[in-house]
């Protein structure tokens, strides 16, 4: 099992350096809230929550 904020920021940074304008997160609490923290920060655009019920995931811009 890997660490799952870790997970989150490499995928952000692999979406970035292959120049995709969104990258979809699987979502947590955990997760939702480090994504908010990026985006007032100004890190990261715009932070959504998308998906049905059971497949909600997070998009960051």
């Amino acid at each position: 099992m890997t660490d799952p904020v870790t997970d989150m920021l490499n995928r952000i940074r692999n979406a970035q350096a292959v120049l995709k304008e969104t990258v979809d997160i699987p979502i947590s609490n955990l997760r939702y809230e480090i994504a908010k923290i990026l985006e007032k920060g100004g890190f990261v655009a715009e932070v959504e929550k998308k998906g049905k019920k059971t497949k909600k995931v997070i998009e960051i811009t």
